[in-house]
């Protein structure tokens, strides 16, 4: 997968135009994407007797390592679908 940035910023120099100038820096888009994953996960309601979410591949939604790994997961599975286009 490609290192995109989700808000690449511009080599701000006043004497370079605009047209020339590079986007750097930024978040990764991935990264984005998982944060965007992350917030969807937390609305998950858990209940009190102890049933164990987990999503496709096994992670356990009750945990925070396995929280993280889903929503890495879904961004994944979002950079794999966007680079199709």
């Amino acid at each position: 997968m490609s290192r995109i940035s989700a808000f690449p910023t511009h080599d701000a120099d006043d004497g370079t135009d605009a047209r020339e100038r590079i986007l750097t820096g930024g978040m990764y888009l991935r990264d984005w994407f998982a944060g965007q994953a992350l917030a969807g996960r937390m609305s998950i309601v858990l209940d009190d007797d102890g049933y164990t979410y987990s999503d496709a591949s096994g992670n356990d939604l009750k945990t925070t390592e396995g929280m993280a790994a889903s929503c890495y997961a879904i961004a994944d599975a979002m950079m794999r679908e966007r680079d199709k286009f």
